[in-house]
């Protein structure tokens, strides 16, 4: 069961357990407490699940993947996350435009397009308000932030889209059917290093501001690395 945070490189996962596991693949709206005593719920109902992003929906009836069923997320560096997501949907709104002339409709968007600041304020923290249940209509806090590394623990694979073709081996160990699955590259972060990052590509002031405003997400990132590390699982290098 993967929960996929939108702009984590979930849909290049997303294909890779549909090639695999079909109609067992399960994306996730909002993760569940994954405590292990909620556990057993899944095995007695089927659960309407429906991607971060508004992927097709569909029904699944888990009692055939009880007790093989394994949760999974990935996260991604939160700076690298929230840009990309920004970037996204100007991209979307250019699409609409009546407008030929790239440099006249990025023109248009710098005029009317919401600002990164502008958005800043209600999209920061997504990953730790996704892992934390939190609700989308006040600000995160640091209570959220400990819900969400309370549920982290019960993730069996934690992913990082900064080395996601790691994934696909780490759970082949356990589900052979994922051998030689690999991941499509379209929608991988570059590495950290690259030229191409998004930090790169805005004012530096607006990158700080950026970095500030992410601070619960840069410590929920921490912690997930430290867990993989404890599990020896893999982690950006």
């Amino acid at each position: 069961m993967s929960c996929h945070i939108a702009k984590a490189a979930g849909s290049s996962f997303r294909r890779m357990l549909e090639k695999a596991h079909g109609d067992q693949c399960v994306l996730l709206e909002g993760p569940p407490q994954l405590g292990r005593e909620t556990w057993p719920l899944f095995k007695h109902r089927y659960w309407f699940a429906r991607s971060f992003d508004s992927h097709d929906l569909r029904y699944v009836d888990l009692t055939d993947a009880w007790p093989g069923l394994r949760f999974s997320v990935i996260l991604r560096d939160p700076i690298e996350r929230f840009l990309s997501l920004y970037f996204f949907l100007r991209s979307i709104a250019a699409s609409t435009l009546w407008v030929s002339d790239e440099v006249e409709a990025e023109r248009w968007l710098d005029r009317n397009f919401p600002s990164v600041d502008a958005v800043l304020k209600h999209a920061a923290n997504g990953q730790t308000a996704f892992l934390g249940c939190a609700e989308a209509s006040r600000p995160i806090t640091a209570v959220d932030l400990d819900a969400a590394l309370e549920n982290l623990k019960g993730y069996d694979y934690i992913g990082f889209t900064e080395c996601s073709d790691a994934l696909p081996g780490l759970i082949a160990g356990e589900f052979p059917e994922f051998r030689g699955a690999v991941l499509p590259v379209d929608n991988v972060t570059p590495r950290r290093n690259s030229a191409r990052l998004w930090r790169e590509r805005i004012d530096p002031k607006v990158a700080a501001r950026v970095r500030y405003a992410h601070g619960l997400d840069l410590r929920l990132y921490e912690a997930a690395v430290t867990l993989n590390i404890s599990r020896g699982h893999p982690v950006p290098g």
